[in-house]
């Protein structure tokens, strides 16, 4: 059996769809306080000007050797990951 509803009824069942992810970024304005998120970052990069061979070293796993420009990062080395 089907039921028409009005548009009335349609509209203002849009409007709690588009308003409930707001509900989650209210929650400091009831006296929850959320957890600090870890910060993340990816970066994609398509070669930008590196010569590759400098980057990527040739030896995998987590005791890689350093190259020419990770050795500029080797003291954030355990807080990134490098992949090709």
């Amino acid at each position: 059996m089907h039921i028409p509803i009005s548009r009335r009824t349609a509209l203002r069942a849009s409007g709690v769809a588009l308003s409930l992810p707001l509900l989650d970024v209210m929650n400091p304005v009831f006296g929850f306080e959320r957890a600090e998120q870890p910060k993340r970052m990816v970066l994609i990069c398509n070669a930008l000007g590196l010569y590759s061979p400098s980057l990527f070293p040739k030896t995998s796993g987590n005791d890689y050797e350093n190259t020419e420009y990770l050795e500029l990062l080797k003291k954030h080395r355990s807080d990134f990951t490098l992949f090709s």
